[in-house]
């Protein structure tokens, strides 16, 4: 019986092929994770740049500003054109989603100067819904705010 075990030790045939079913799983998860984190960094700069373009836009009109305005603000922030069409962010699509357009006044040397800011939240859409929920990130938001003053027309 030991004569078998100690040829059956000795054999390397098909340790690459074990190895790799044991590392398999561990390094499909790091992959994809990696893939999430990165996605993530994307989404989050997405939504900087159309909130900022958004109250960038919003500071070239004159105040008070018309609903029309506010919706063609709001249709660039969340699709990156003033008439619409597919999300720039994919989280604009969930129902938690939200923006929020505000103007307001500062005082400089008594005169009075328009802000408008500009907030949004959005919710983190993954490519793998299982995945952040499976590490326990589900439910993530990522949310981005800018303020600009009035430029003029």
């Amino acid at each position: 019986m030991s004569g078998w075990w100690n040829s059956w030790a000795r054999d390397e045939r098909g340790n690459a092929l074990v190895e790799f079913a044991l590392v398999l799983p561990l390094w499909l998860l790091l992959s994809t994770g990696m893939l999430e984190v990165g996605r993530g960094f994307y989404q989050a700069g997405a939504l900087e740049k159309s909130v900022r373009a958004g109250a960038l836009y919003l500071a070239r009109h004159s105040f008070p500003l018309t609903a029309a305005t506010i919706t063609e603000a709001e249709n660039l922030v969340k699709t990156g054109s003033v008439d619409g069409g597919g999300f720039a962010v994919s989280g604009w699509g969930l129902a938690a989603a939200d923006l929020q357009i505000t103007t307001l006044s500062f005082s400089v040397d008594g005169t009075p100067i328009p802000v408008v800011r500009v907030a949004a939240s959005v919710p983190f859409d993954p490519m793998l819904n299982s995945l952040p929920a499976f590490v326990g990130l589900d439910g993530f938001t990522l949310t981005a705010q800018h303020e600009q003053a009035y430029v003029g027309d």
